[in-house]
């Protein structure tokens, strides 16, 4: 796809209901490495509240709303996923909205809020999977984008810390 396109794909429901629907909002971000994946993981942790409260409980658009990091083999994306009874185009419409608001916001924190985010990425990415489902998780996720990395909550945490320093083994 091209550089702005939209994909709208409409399924009927095969019962002939009136049926849900699910917008996937998704931004390529670029090709896959540690100290962009470490940033977009710092944005995500800045962000994704900010988008659940916005999209979730505010303006009660979907009865799922997640956001995140997207990892294919070799390219780095996020996502934002709202699945709901409303009309996808009015739900693309309200994401678009917030990413605009986003903007505001990240341009507006202070460094201490700044840092306190920073904080907060650094203990995610640090933190111990808290049952083997979630350990699992990790360790298929790894696998099945090719990557590999399966310390990479250290790995992308030391680029958090530093950006500027290279990460050697």
């Amino acid at each position: 796809m091209s550089i702005g396109a939209r994909l709208i794909l409409v399924i009927e429901n095969a019962k002939g209901e009136s049926g849900n629907s699910a917008v996937e909002y998704y931004c390529e971000i670029g090709e896959s490495d540690d100290r962009l994946r470490s940033q977009l993981d710092l944005f995500v942790a800045m962000t994704s509240q900010r988008v659940f409260d916005r999209l979730r409980t505010k303006e009660t658009l979907g009865y799922i709303v997640f956001s995140g990091v997207c990892s294919t083999q070799a390219v780095l994306g996020y996502r934002i996923l709202v699945q709901s009874e409303k009309d996808p185009i009015v739900i693309e419409k309200r994401i678009e909205a917030l990413l605009v608001e986003l903007e505001g916001f990240l341009s507006s924190i202070t460094d201490e809020q700044f840092n306190q985010f920073k904080s907060a990425a650094i203990h995610k990415q640090t933190q111990e999977p808290q049952d083997l489902l979630h350990e699992g998780d990790i360790v298929w996720e790894a696998i099945s984008s090719r990557r590999y990395d399966f310390d990479k909550g250290d790995f992308h945490a030391y680029f958090n810390i530093d950006p500027s320093k290279r990460y050697s083994r």
